[in-house]
């Protein structure tokens, strides 16, 4: 007997199917971009990723989370190359 399935444990006798894993799951989709975006720029950005990702998963909105990371040119290199150099 697993410890799992003896009476009294956490999980005894409780099997999840994948729908219960899959609703208990949340996406989470980090966008890093550069600096300066407008806060209605990235509540629009944010609120289109959900939407698509909502409609593709078939999943509610509130169970996508959208995290922005904003990092300065001099912080971002593409091909060895600072993007701030390569202007």
């Amino acid at each position: 007997m697993r410890d799992n399935d003896r009476p009294g444990s956490y999980n005894s006798g409780f099997q999840r199917t994948s729908v219960e894993l899959q609703e208990k799951t949340m996406p989470v989709v980090n966008v890093a971009m550069y600096a300066g975006r407008t806060d209605q720029q990235k509540a629009d950005l944010a609120k289109a990723i959900t939407k698509a990702i909502s409609e593709t998963a078939e999943i509610p909105d509130s169970a996508t989370t959208v995290i922005f990371q904003e990092v300065e040119k001099t912080a971002w290199a593409v091909g060895g190359v600072m993007v701030s150099e390569d202007q």
